[in-house]
């Protein structure tokens, strides 16, 4: 069964402050927002978010839409209420809504471009960037909507909260040795 505990004195003592209600799932990813310690999101092996408000205390299922376990959370730099996850299956989800709702971040690509399209007839969709595998992603602590997906197929970065992709050269090859953290 899948806890979450906190310690209040540098970890002498332990309280567990969230227990999975069923056996056999657990918790590997739990991120606290950068700009305020109270909230808190987890992720479930059954791809189900949870989130706190206060440091823990309580906690509220809202994540009913993600396809597998979760396996990372990240926060935009700047807006509260943007956040992503990344699920074992590789797919991202993305929330403007403090982790209220969710998205598949592929359905809000094409739902832009629907739109775009719908505005500009001589708009060309961007192309799609395939991220093979994703096992890593992270947001920029500095830079708005700025995320980066460490995938078989190289690490990548997206400017725009993931509406496109750059690849990211680095020294050793990222195809080779797939980046997880």
């Amino acid at each position: 069964r899948g806890k979450i505990c906190r310690t209040t004195d540098g970890g002498e003592t332990w309280k567990d402050v969230y227990a999975e209600p069923g056996t056999g799932t657990s918790l590997p990813a739990l991120e606290e927002h950068p700009s305020d310690p109270n909230f808190l999101l987890a992720g479930t092996s059954a791809g189900v978010v949870i989130k706190s408000m206060d440091g823990g205390d309580t906690w509220k299922n809202v994540g009913f839409k993600v396809s597998g376990p979760i396996v990372a959370i990240a926060f935009d730099a700047q807006d509260k209420n943007l956040m992503y996850l990344l699920a074992f299956n590789g797919k991202i989800y993305v929330s403007r809504s403090a982790g209220d709702g969710w998205k598949d971040l592929e359905e809000v690509r094409t739902e832009i471009n629907k739109e775009r399209l719908a505005k500009d007839k001589n708009y060309k969709p961007l192309p799609v960037v395939t991220l093979t595998g994703p096992a890593m992603l992270i947001a920029d602590p500095y830079l708005p909507e700025t995320i980066y997906v460490g995938a078989k197929n190289g690490l990548f970065r997206s400017r725009n909260s993931g509406f496109e992709w750059e690849k990211v050269n680095i020294i050793e090859s990222a195809e080779q040795f797939q980046l997880r953290s």
